[in-house]
């Protein structure tokens, strides 16, 4: 592989967004039975894929001190990628991410979309600029998975005024506060991560996990042909682990 394409893979840390991608897979599945319409779900599936990404990426940015002496060895403290550089590309994703959550309201009349899709750029922003060097880092962390999930089911319509999380049935919602208690104990693992191989490598294991979990689900709500389809997101992840860590 080219290294300026290994740097922008590691800073991306591209494989793991196959999970924002299978969680929004699951969400949309858990409320349609199927992907159709094929379109909308593209367009989710974009909006995820780009938030994510531009999260990892911010993280690095707002982390770079922290990083230059915990991991000298990541793209920005390591010299092979400048700040500037990266701030443009996080904030580039970022905004491709919400123009398609955007796009869901032109193509399919579902605000819903748009409206997850802000709220979790806010919580993004705030996670990588404040949160991550907090206590309450897992928790909105958390927050931002649930409402990853959130992104997949909320193509159903809703009234003026009215709450989104209102036309979820409980098991959905036992869902979103499942997903948010799994992804909040996995950060605050991480957190003891640095200098730590074997605790590095089982949060690999929990994040790889998350697919697994997402067609967990699916298998329950929607039988094992959908879920099965849910778990071979693993393939391109476990391919593209061999050039860019997912941690």
């Amino acid at each position: 592989m080219n290294e300026r394409v290994r740097t922008y893979f590691e800073l991306l840390r591209f494989p793991a967004v196959f999970t924002a991608i299978a969680d929004v897979m699951m969400g949309y599945l858990v409320m349609h039975g199927d992907l159709r319409p094929a379109p909308v779900f593209l367009l989710l599936a974009i909006t995820s894929g780009c938030l994510y990404l531009a999260g990892m990426v911010l993280n690095d940015v707002y982390d770079v001190v922290i990083d230059a002496r915990e991991r000298p060895e990541r793209p920005i403290p390591s010299g092979r990628l400048n700040v500037a550089a990266a701030s443009r590309l996080g904030w580039f994703l970022m905004g491709v991410g919400y123009m398609a959550a955007w796009s869901v309201y032109f193509v399919y009349d579902r605000i819903g979309p748009a409206a997850v899709a802000g709220m979790l750029a806010v919580l993004i922003y705030v996670y990588d600029r404040i949160a991550n060097k907090s206590a309450i880092g897992p928790v909105v962390m958390g927050f931002c998975r649930a409402l990853n999930v959130l992104l997949g089911m909320s193509t159903f319509a809703v009234g003026v005024g009215q709450p989104l999380v209102t036309v979820l049935t409980p098991a959905q919602l036992s869902i979103l506060v499942g997903m948010w208690m799994y992804i909040a104990a996995v950060t605050w693992l991480a957190k003891s991560e640095v200098g730590s191989p074997a605790i590095r490598a089982m949060i690999r294991y929990l994040i790889r996990g998350i697919i697994v979990v997402d067609a967990a689900i699916v298998l329950a709500f929607c039988g094992p042909w959908w879920a099965v389809s849910v778990l071979t997101l693993l393939v391109p992840m476990l391919l593209l682990e061999r050039w860019a860590s997912t941690t």
